[in-house]
């Protein structure tokens, strides 16, 4: 967690929005009459500009109407608030020598009822429940009262973490998450600033919700959890996003995750692919278009610029998306494209292979960086076959810019048709819709149709076969065919 050399990383928890309005803190007090005395608080060693802290936003600054609430024996004091100079304000009946408690709590702080046995008020409490608007800050500070002083140095000490979420929920949708303690509890009279943290519930099963700032940055609480891991659930207003659970460690008041956790988001675009029954479920995301390859080229792999794009081409001096099976992996691949009557595809094809035909190994060649970060894969005989399937009208005839092919739809697809050939819309491949053209295959000439290769080898070891998904529309099966033929690839990736 990084620190600023007086005021600790308690006022990042602002990020520097300057423009939001804040709630006043409520002084309800009978602190009218007294001895009052007129003080300044100063932090950050005097600089009145604010704090700089490396997040993003980088900069962090006071703001004109910040309040920071002073206690001492155990009771409300005063308020002093910024402006030029830092914080000044009044306290009243201070005691010589003794302790100045400073609390800067976002100016969401809503004090306590004075006690009906002294009049006095002796705690506040501060709901972070609903950040959207701007990041509360749970911070104290000490400093000790002396007649001879008008003018005080506190450091503030952060008491919560601050946290940034990762997701692809697009900006501006809320995200909430729950079970988290999004309720803070100051007691004046304890020792250690009296912090302690709830869980405010409003009896609708919305225990512990904390709706994050758009930034994904938010503040979390000091929670132990369950066996020091906090299991929670996200929820959004973003259409078409389901998200799923997260965990987490432990909380504690230094945390400081510039990396963000990860919520894994089910965005409705994803396409199972295997589910044994008892809860292991596998998710995927299909490549943006056809695999294609060209030989020399400094990064000879790429991924069809459109869906619908097919070349259909066996000359190596081109860009080709014919493969015979198998010749897009391992560490040396041979994308050659041959017929099933060539003897030495027999021959390298019929004996043990040296290469995983699921694994593609070769992103860091793919012409397009944004997807070379992903483990890229073949499907194997069986995911294909669960993903054909699927029931509903998941897989139907279609036709993208004037090319045949076959429309696959995610798992969350809820619309209707009505049979015939479906036109592949740019609002189908919003919702994560895949066209799958019927780019054919080569034994020597073009066969029509849709295939495309798995990753599963034949069963006959005397017959060098390997599976192939065979598309058309309302489903699909697998067959086996010669793996000196020429097939399309479509790769995926885990949805995760």
């Amino acid at each position: 967690m990084k620190k600023m050399t007086c005021f600790v990383m308690a006022l990042a928890m602002v990020l520097g929005f300057t423009q939001c309005k804040k709630e006043q803190a409520n002084a309800n007090s009978n602190e009218g009459e007294g001895n009052k005395v007129a003080i300044t608080l100063k932090v950050n060693g005097g600089n009145n500009n604010g704090s700089r802290v490396e997040v993003y936003p980088p900069y962090v600054w006071f703001e004109s109407g910040d309040v920071i609430l002073v206690a001492s024996e155990g009771r409300y004091v005063g308020q002093l608030e910024y402006g030029e100079g830092g914080f000044s304000g009044e306290i009243t009946n201070p005691r010589q020598g003794e302790p100045l408690y400073f609390y800067f709590l976002g100016n969401k702080a809503v004090l306590n009822e004075p006690s009906y046995s002294d009049g006095y008020v002796h705690g506040c409490t501060v709901d972070i429940s609903d950040q959207t608007d701007g990041l509360p800050v749970i911070s104290y500070g000490t400093s000790y009262y002396s007649s001879n002083n008008s003018s005080y140095h506190a450091t503030l000490n952060n008491m919560c973490a601050l946290v940034r979420f990762d997701s692809n929920v697009p900006f501006g949708n809320t995200i909430t998450i729950n079970n988290m303690k999004n309720k803070v509890v100051v007691d004046f009279s304890s020792g250690n600033g009296g912090f302690s943290f709830e869980k405010i519930s409003d009896g609708l099963d919305h225990t512990g919700e904390i709706k994050l700032h758009p930034s994904r940055w938010a503040i979390l609480l000091p929670d132990e959890g369950v066996d020091g891991v906090i299991t929670s659930t996200a929820t959004t207003n973003a259409e078409g996003y389901l998200p799923l659970g997260f965990t987490m460690g432990p909380i504690d008041y230094d945390m400081f995750n510039d990396d963000g956790i990860g919520i894994v988001w089910d965005r409705g675009d994803t396409f199972t692919v295997s589910d044994d029954g008892q809860g292991n479920v596998k998710k995927i995301y299909f490549a943006p278009g056809n695999l294609q390859y060209k030989s020399g080229e400094t990064y000879p792999w790429r991924f069809a610029e459109n869906q619908w794009d097919t070349i259909g081409s066996y000359d190596e001096s081109s860009w080709v998306d014919y493969f015979a099976w198998g010749t897009w992996t391992g560490d040396n691949p041979d994308p050659k494209i041959v017929s099933n009557y060539d003897w030495e595809a027999y021959q390298a094809w019929s004996s043990s292979l040296n290469w995983d035909a699921a694994d593609f190994t070769k992103e860091y060649l793919l012409a397009d960086e944004s997807q070379r970060d992903y483990d890229w894969y073949t499907l194997s005989k069986d995911e294909w076959q669960f993903l054909l399937n699927r029931t509903g009208d998941l897989c139907v005839p279609g036709t993208a810019n004037g090319v045949a092919g076959v429309i696959l739809f995610p798992d969350a697809w809820t619309g209707t048709y009505y049979g015939g050939v479906v036109e592949y819309t740019a609002a189908m491949q919003e919702a994560g819709a895949v066209f799958l053209p019927k780019a054919g295959f080569y034994i020597g000439n073009v066969i029509e149709g849709a295939y495309y290769w798995s990753s599963t080898m034949g069963d006959d070891p005397y017959n060098p076969s390997a599976y192939c998904a065979v598309l058309y529309g309302n489903g699909g099966y697998l067959d086996g065919y010669s793996r000196a033929n020429g097939c399309p690839v479509r790769l995926v990736r885990d949805a995760q």
